[in-house]
C-alpha cells in the first residue's frame, strides 16, 4: 500500500504543470549553459593559441630576417628547450641550421603545398617533450641570397591545453550545482505563478457559484408563487403575487447590475469622470430615503460640506449601500458623519444593530461574503454591496474600513482625497 501511494504521489508530480514547466524551462537553460561551455572553452583555446602563434611568427620573422640578410646561424634559436624548436632546411632537404634541442635530426615535417608560403599546423609528432605533446609549427618558405630554403618554427602547447583543461574541469564541476539552483528557482517561481492562477481560478469558480446560487434564489421563488397560483387559482391573491414577483424581480436586476459592474470593472471597462461631487447633498439625500422608508433614527447632525473629485453616481453608490447596509441591520438608530480634514474626506456611517466580528471583519468586502448567510439572504443582501463599495472607493484613491465602534454595531470609515477646490476645514470629525 504504501509503495502504491508513492507511485501514485511521483506520478502526479512528474504529471503535474509545476514540473513540466520546470523540466521544459531547465532542459532550455541547461542547453543554453552546454552552448556557453562550449562556446568559453574554444573561445579560451583559440585565444592562447593565437599567443603562441604570435610567438612563433615573431621568432620566423627574426630567423626570416637573418637569412635574407646571408647570416645563417647555427644552431639556431638558442633559447629553445623542450618547448619549441627552429630548424632550416635547404630545396634539396638536407638540413642546413637547427635549435640545439633537435640537432642532428632530420627535416620534422612536409614543406608547405606548391604554391603556399606558408603554413600552421597543430603536431603531436616531433621529437620533443613527452609522447604526443602537441606543438604549433610554421613551415614557411624563405628565400636566402644563395639560395631558398624551409623554415620550420614550433611553439610548444601544453601550458594552453592544461588551461583549457583547467577550465574544463571547472565548468564540469560547477554545471550541475548551476542547474540545480537554476531548477530550484524556476520550480518557486514557477509555484508562486501557478498559485496565483490557481487562486483567481477557484476564486472565480467560487464567484459562479454564489452568482449562480443568487441568481437561482430569486427565480425559485417567483417560480414558486407562479405555481401555486396556476395549481389553486381560486385561492389566488393577484395583488400579493404581483407584488411577490416585482420585489424578487427588483432584487434580481439589483443583483445582475452588481454583477455586471463586478464584471466590468474586473476587466478595467468601469469608466470614472472626474467631476467636482458635493459628498454632502448625496450623504442628506440617502440619508432622507432612509427615513422615508423605515422607521429609524438616521443622525445626520455631524454632517458637513466635503466637496471630493470623482464620479457623482459611482460615490452615490457607496453612499447608498453603506446605508442600505446600516439600514438592514440597525436596531433603531444610524449615525452618519462627514466632514473634511488636512488629510482628505472622512465619511463614517454607524448602526446600532449586532456589528461584525473581530475574526470576519478582513473578510467582509470579498464578494457574497456574509456575516450571517441566513439573514443576509434573507434581507435581500447579495453579498456584494460591499465589494462593490471597496471597488469605487479604491478607484477614487482612497480607504474603506471597519472602524471600532464605540458602543454595538458595525461602523464604517471611508477616506477620500480633497477635491481641487475643497477648502482646509475644521476638525476632523469623531
Amino acid at each position: 500500500m504504501a509503495a502504491n501511494a508513492s507511485r501514485s504521489r511521483l506520478r502526479r508530480l512528474f504529471g503535474s504543470v509545476r514540473f513540466r514547466i520546470t523540466a521544459v524551462a531547465t532542459g532550455v537553460v541547461a542547453l543554453v549553459l552546454v552552448g556557453t561551455a562550449v562556446w568559453s572553452v574554444g573561445t579560451q583555446r583559440r585565444a592562447l593559441t593565437n599567443v603562441i602563434d604570435d610567438r612563433v611568427e615573431q621568432r620566423a620573422d627574426d630567423i626570416t630576417a637573418l637569412v635574407s640578410g646571408g647570416t645563417i646561424e647555427d644552431p639556431l634559436a638558442r633559447e629553445y628547450d623542450d618547448d619549441g624548436l627552429a630548424q632550416l632546411v635547404a630545396a634539396g632537404g638536407d638540413v642546413v641550421a637547427a635549435s640545439p634541442n633537435i640537432a642532428g635530426d632530420p627535416a620534422v615535417a612536409e614543406p608547405p603545398p606548391p604554391g603556399r608560403r606558408a603554413r600552421v599546423t597543430t603536431v603531436d609528432n616531433l621529437p620533443l617533450g613527452d609522447p604526443g605533446a602537441e606543438f604549433r609549427l610554421l613551415a614557411r618558405r624563405i628565400e636566402g641570397p644563395d639560395g631558398r630554403y624551409v623554415l620550420y618554427v614550433a611553439g610548444e602547447l601544453d601550458d594552453a591545453n592544461e588551461s583549457v583543461a583547467v577550465l574544463r574541469r571547472n565548468l564540469s564541476v560547477a554545471f550541475p550545482g548551476v542547474l540545480v539552483v537554476v531548477a530550484a528557482i524556476i520550480w518557486f517561481v514557477v509555484d508562486r505563478s501557478l498559485r496565483r492562477v490557481e487562486a483567481a481560478h477557484q476564486r472565480q469558480q467560487r464567484f459562479v457559484a454564489d452568482a449562480s446560487h443568487e441568481l437561482r434564489t430569486p427565480l425559485t421563488s417567483i417560480r414558486s408563487e407562479l405555481e401555486v397560483d396556476l395549481a389553486h387559482p381560486q385561492q389566488r391573491d393577484l395583488g400579493a403575487t404581483q407584488r411577490s414577483v416585482l420585489e424578487e424581480t427588483v432584487r434580481l436586476q439589483r443583483l445582475v447590475n452588481d454583477l455586471l459592474y463586478l464584471a466590468r470593472s474586473d476587466a478595467g471597462a468601469a469608466g470614472l469622470r472626474h467631476d467636482s461631487v458635493d459628498l454632502d447633498e448625496i450623504v442628506l439625500e440617502e440619508a432622507r430615503t432612509v427615513r422615508a422608508r423605515r422607521d429609524l433614527e438616521v443622525d445626520t447632525t455631524a454632517v458637513s460640506g466635503a466637496q471630493v473629485t470623482g464620479d457623482g453616481d459611482q460615490l452615490g453608490r457607496v453612499v447608498r449601500n453603506l446605508l442600505d447596509n446600516a439600514e438592514r441591520h440597525a436596531r433603531s438608530r444610524v449615525t452618519i458623519t462627514l466632514g473634511e480634514d488636512g488629510a482628505g474626506v472622512a465619511f463614517v456611517v454607524a448602526d446600532d444593530g449586532p456589528g461584525i466580528p473581530a475574526d470576519q471583519a478582513a473578510g467582509i468586502f470579498e464578494r457574497f461574503a456574509r456575516v450571517d448567510e441566513a439573514r443576509g439572504r434573507a434581507e435581500g443582501g447579495s453579498g456584494l454591496g460591499l465589494a462593490i463599495t471597496r471597488d469605487i472607493v479604491s478607484r477614487h484613491g482612497g480607504t474603506i474600513t471597519v472602524g471600532p465602534n464605540h458602543g454595538t454595531g458595525a461602523r464604517f470609515v471611508v477616506r477620500l482625497p480633497l477635491g481641487h477646490g475643497s477648502e482646509s476645514p475644521p476638525d476632523p470629525p469623531e
